[in-house]
C-alpha cells in the first residue's frame, strides 16, 4: 500500500529486467548446466532479494510512533515527521522526545501557531514534572523557554486560550517569574476567549486560592468540575481552601473522591 505511487512506472522497469534476463549470457555466471535453469535461479534469486526488502520496508508501518521516527531519521529535513512524532509522543507523555521533534519543526516552519502553543505547554510539562521530584533541581531554563514561545505566539495573535494559559501557569511556579496577579490576568484573558474552557477555570481558581481569596477560587475549582469532572486536583485544591476555612469534615472529604 506505501508503494502505490510507483506501481505502474514499476511495470517499465520489471520489463527491462524481464529483457536483461532473456538477453543477458546469464548461463555463463551461473553453471547450472542449461540456459533456463539458470535464468529461473536469476529470477527466483530477484524475488527472494526484493521479497526480504519489501518484508523489511513493512516493519516501519508496525504502528504510527515506529512510521515517523523512521520518516524522521529518513527526511531530517523535512518538517513534517517531526511535527507529527512529536505530537504523537505529547500523547504518549514522552515530553522530552517530544520537545525535541517539535523544535526541529519549528526550525523548518519556525512561524506555526500549533507547534509553538504545543512546545511551549510540553516545556512547561518537562518543568513541572521536574519540580515534582525535586523543585531545587527542576530546569529553569525549560520555564523561560516556554514563555519565550507563549510571548512569541501571542504577539502575532493574542486569541489562543491555549497560549494564555501556559503563559498564566509560567507565573504561578515558585522561581522568579512568580506573579500572581499576571497570571490571574492571563487566565482571564484566555477565558474571554473560551468561557468554557474546565483547564483554565481550574487553574484560575487555583491561583486565586494561593494568594487567598478563597470564595471566588472554590466557585471557580466547582465550576470547572462541572465542565469537566475528570479534573482530579481541583477536588485536592477544594481540600486545602475547605481546611483553610476550618471546614475539616469538607476537606477530607474532597481528598477521599481526589484519592479515588
Amino acid at each position: 500500500v506505501q508503494e502505490r505511487y510507483v506501481y505502474i512506472p514499476s511495470i517499465g522497469f520489471s520489463l527491462l529486467v524481464a529483457i536483461a534476463i532473456a538477453k543477458a549470457p546469464i548461463e555463463q555466471w551461473l553453471p547450472l548446466g542449461r540456459r533456463a535453469v539458470a535464468q529461473t535461479a536469476a529470477v527466483a534469486l530477484i524475488v527472494l532479494l526484493l521479497a526480504a526488502r519489501s518484508v523489511a520496508q513493512n516493519t516501519t508501518w508496525k504502528d504510527d510512533k515506529t512510521l515517523w521516527n523512521y520518516g524522521a531519521e529518513a527526511a531530517s529535513e523535512q518538517p513534517m515527521p517531526h511535527n507529527i512524532l512529536g505530537h504523537k509522543l505529547i500523547d504518549q507523555g514522552d515530553y522530552d522526545a517530544a520537545a525535541y521533534h517539535l523544535e526541529e519543526f519549528l526550525k523548518l516552519v519556525p512561524e506555526n501557531r500549533i507547534a509553538i502553543s504545543n512546545l511551549a505547554s510540553t516545556n512547561l510539562m518537562r518543568y513541572q514534572n521536574q519540580a515534582a521530584q525535586n523543585p531545587a533541581a527542576a530546569d529553569r531554563a525549560l520555564l523561560d523557554r516556554a514563555l519565550e514561545l507563549c510571548e512569541k505566539g501571542l504577539s502575532k495573535s493574542g486569541d489562543s486560550p491555549a497560549l494564555w494559559d501556559t503563559l498564566g501557569t509560567i507565573y504561578t511556579f515558585e522561581t522568579g517569574l512568580k506573579n500572581y496577579d499576571r497570571a490571574i490576568a492571563c487566565f482571564q484573558r484566555g477565558l474571554t476567549h473560551s468561557p468554557d474552557n474546565a483547564m483554565i477555570t481550574f487553574h484560575l481558581g487555583g491561583t486565586l486560592l494561593k494568594k487567598g481569596d478563597l470564595e471566588n477560587g472554590m466557585r471557580l475549582l466547582q465550576t470547572a468540575l462541572e465542565l469537566d469532572p475528570r479534573i482530579s486536583d481541583a477536588h485536592k485544591f477544594l481540600a486545602y481552601a475547605y481546611r483553610g476555612r476550618g471546614q475539616l469534615k469538607e476537606a477530607v472529604d474532597s481528598l477521599g473522591t481526589y484519592l479515588r
